[in-house]
């Protein structure tokens, strides 16, 4: 897979860890093939911080080495040992994010803008228990009747990640003046609420009606703020769907975390008589291979290719995608054909 160039400062890495994992960091950093599973916690927190210095998030905020790396450890404390959302998927988002806004021609109109998206990026998932938005508001939950119904986690996780941005001990904003402080607020709640799939289609209209705009030269190119504040929501929401471009052994190992997320809230909703998703029940790689190729195909897909539009430094993306689609697709047909072959009982 294609390594993405930077031309920006040197990282620092932590002094702490082995010449191995320097050199391990060093490689993966501009690798859009970069996969966390196999990374300790202290690893990963590391890796985090060496994203955040690669974009200057020290001087922007003004805050130490040892700080900055205390409040992403203490981000890494705030997840919760999920088979899918955990911190490593936390860190695949943030390295996404991270390689997106390397790769993709949008001016940003601030340094401070680009930490609070990462930022976004590393907390959008805090405190996540692999349960869905459905099922807190099915369940009636005090978390669903907090935020009356909508984006219920979404709001959780920016709550959660202002409890620790904002603490006084490991917070990060302590250095930055008033007005400073509320923009790097709405750019994190903004980005971190965008990422609720509900707002999935207003964010891909928003992007064929800038396609429109900018192809029929009714759009200068200049973005308001509006439309900035909406394209940093679209690059978190690229990121946060990442497990399509991705090798597709990796692919394969989210793929199945996630189908376990979704077998145990069905077998909890189940207990408690809920209504289910039937596409959450299915289990098993046949399962498993129908449930991609149709996300890809209906999700995955039309907002990639609506983004490359959009973002041509994209469609390298794309046809790492369309490849996964044809291996999803072959698997799928070869397990439907062994069973169809397996002799019946």
């Amino acid at each position: 897979m294609a390594v993405v160039q930077d031309s920006s400062q040197n990282m620092s890495i932590q002094d702490d860890v082995s010449k191995s994992v320097k050199r391990n960091i060093e490689d993966c950093l501009m690798d859009w093939s970069f996969s966390a599973l196999e990374w300790s916690q202290d690893e990963l927190i590391t890796f985090a911080v060496c994203i955040l210095e690669r974009q200057q998030t020290r001087h922007t905020l003004g805050v130490t080495k040892e700080h900055l790396r205390n409040f992403v450890a203490e981000v890494g404390r705030n997840y919760n040992g999920m088979h899918f959302h955990n911190l490593p998927h936390a860190i695949m988002v943030l390295h996404s994010t991270f390689l997106l806004r390397a790769t993709v021609s949008l001016p940003f109109n601030s340094p401070l803008d680009e930490v609070a998206l990462l930022i976004a990026a590393l907390c959008h998932d805090l405190d996540h228990r692999a349960l869905s938005n459905t099922f807190y508001t099915n369940s009636k939950s005090e978390l669903a009747e907090k935020y009356g119904d909508k984006s219920v986690l979404e709001h959780h996780h920016a709550n959660t990640a202002f409890s620790i941005i904002s603490n006084e001990t490991v917070g990060i904003l302590n250095q930055l003046d008033t007005a400073q402080k509320e923009r790097f607020r709405e750019v994190v709640f903004q980005c971190i609420l965008a990422t609720d799939m509900a707002v999935h289609k207003d964010r891909l209209d928003f992007l064929e009606g800038l396609k429109v705009k900018l192809d029929d030269k009714s759009h200068s190119g200049v973005y308001n703020d509006e439309e900035y504040l909406l394209l940093m929501q679209c690059i978190l929401h690229t990121a946060d769907l990442y497990n399509p471009f991705k090798p597709f052994k990796v692919a394969q190992q989210w793929a199945l975390r996630l189908q376990k997320e979704f077998n145990e809230q069905v077998e909890k909703e189940k207990e408690l008589g809920l209504p289910f998703l039937p596409f959450m029940a299915g289990s098993g790689p046949e399962a498993l291979a129908k449930g991609e190729v149709g996300f890809i195909t209906f999700v995955a897909r039309p907002w990639y290719h609506t983004m490359s539009e959009v973002f041509a430094e994209v469609k390298v993306l794309v046809t790492i995608l369309d490849n996964n689609i044809k291996l999803w697709k072959a698997e799928h047909e070869a397990l439907q054909a062994a069973a169809e072959a397996a002799p019946k009982e």
